[in-house]
């Protein structure tokens, strides 16, 4: 999969919000997508939040699928910081287009119900037009898109990546707590069971065309 036209089609989207209308929602969430790596359901949930840290990251707040002991974790600290593919300041902007625009709910069931089919559609298109025959590209590979380039350009192309990934995606694990069931607020949030098709299922090139726009300052 080559990055270039997914980073050049989220930047042109975010750059012009202004300028869109209501019904342009799909654009604005494939680009946040891209972005910032999201599930569907968390880009549409009404509590979801980022706010700014630096150019290169946001703090988020609205993570999905969590279980267990990185349930209690989550709810203690909600929040994390995370890379962004594009200028932090336009993801954030991104997303309050689409809560000002009505396109956000309460509920990951409300979100599959409402948003996903024409999402599907709109990325069916979006693959045609970028000339993109795998299988396997829907709206949730732009997560596993965005977590290898994170890893290239912001985590020096390890390719032992596990715990890297874990920590971007949000993943979770038991040792979250202690043995007395007490909150370990400094603990990693890391996963090594985060699933291998993040770095099996595409091979992502021409993410060093974007990589000088996005790199941070030394």
């Amino acid at each position: 999969i080559s990055f270039a036209p997914l980073h050049a089609y989220a930047i042109a989207v975010l750059e012009k919000l202004d300028n869109l209308k209501s019904s342009d929602w799909k654009r604005v969430s494939v680009a946040l997508a891209i972005a910032t790596g999201r599930r569907m359901a968390e880009l549409h949930h009404v509590d979801t939040r980022f706010e700014y840290v630096d150019k290169n990251h946001v703090k988020f707040t609205g993570q999905m699928k969590i279980k267990g002991s990185a349930a209690d974790y989550f709810e203690k600290l909600p929040s994390y910081e995370i890379p962004v593919l594009v200028d932090a300041e336009l993801a954030i902007k991104g997303h309050q287009w689409l809560k000002e625009n009505g396109k956000v709910v309460n509920s990951a069931k409300a979100v599959n119900r409402r948003y996903s089919g024409d999402l599907s559609d709109y990325l069916k298109l979006l693959k045609s037009k970028w000339g993109i025959d795998h299988e396997l590209f829907k709206y949730k590979a732009l997560r596993a898109i965005y977590a290898q380039v994170c890893n290239h350009i912001f985590n020096g192309g390890n390719p032992d990546n596990i715990l890297y990934l874990a920590q971007i995606l949000g993943h979770g694990r038991d040792s979250l707590v202690d043995r007395n069931g007490n909150l370990i607020e400094n603990a990693d949030l890391v996963d090594l069971d985060t699933p291998q098709s993040y770095n099996s299922d595409f091979e992502v090139t021409d993410w060093e065309m974007v990589a000088s726009q996005l790199r941070p300052n030394p």
